[in-house]
């Protein structure tokens, strides 16, 4: 039995909650302890998110042969690879670095295949691509908003204050039984 990485397709080999054997999903998680386990993001063929499955069992999940063919789906995150939770803008961070595909695909968990469907889609719909990439590092180089700039903490001091505030104003709720 192979063991599931993050980011992996999996297949159900049996039915878990609401979801039925033979569905698939993208691994989003996976934990060691107390056991192997793993949370898996369930799909539709047409890539929209059903659910997660959570604390699945290795020996419950066959992994996706990696041949399947690649293809681009908008589950309404933007394009990406289906079954990954991968963006061709996430893809762009490495096209902007001039990064080969084999690095692009070790750092996404990704196979070359997949990467190279995604390079393709961007060389197709590059003008797109481009405007929306700059839209979203546009909106990452901006400050937060002023009504989230005044909640905002002003010192780690400030936050560790806050923090201790919150824990002792729960404690005193809970201590009074509602």
């Amino acid at each position: 039995m192979t063991k599931a990485k993050r980011y992996d397709t999996v297949v159900l080999l049996e039915s878990i909650g609401m979801f039925q054997q033979g569905e698939k999903g993208a691994v989003v998680e996976v934990y060691t302890t107390p056991y192997e386990a793993y949370d898996i993001e369930m799909v539709t063929d047409a890539g929209k998110t059903k659910g997660v499955a959570e604390g699945v069992r290795p020996e419950q999940v066959e992994i996706s042969p990696t041949d399947m063919a690649a293809r681009i789906v908008n589950r309404g995150r933007g394009p990406e690879l289906e079954g990954t939770r991968v963006t061709v803008y996430r893809i762009m961070d490495f096209v902007q670095e001039d990064c080969s595909t084999g690095d692009i695909a070790t750092a996404l968990h990704l196979t070359e295949a997949q990467v190279r469907v995604a390079l393709d889609y961007i060389a197709m719909h590059r003008q797109k691509v481009e405007a929306e990439y700059n839209k979203i590092l546009q909106r990452v180089q901006q400050r937060n908003p002023p009504h989230v700039e005044a909640g905002r903490a002003t010192s780690p001091e400030a936050l560790k204050q806050r923090i201790r505030a919150r824990r002792q104003k729960d404690v005193t709720h809970a201590d009074t039984g509602r």
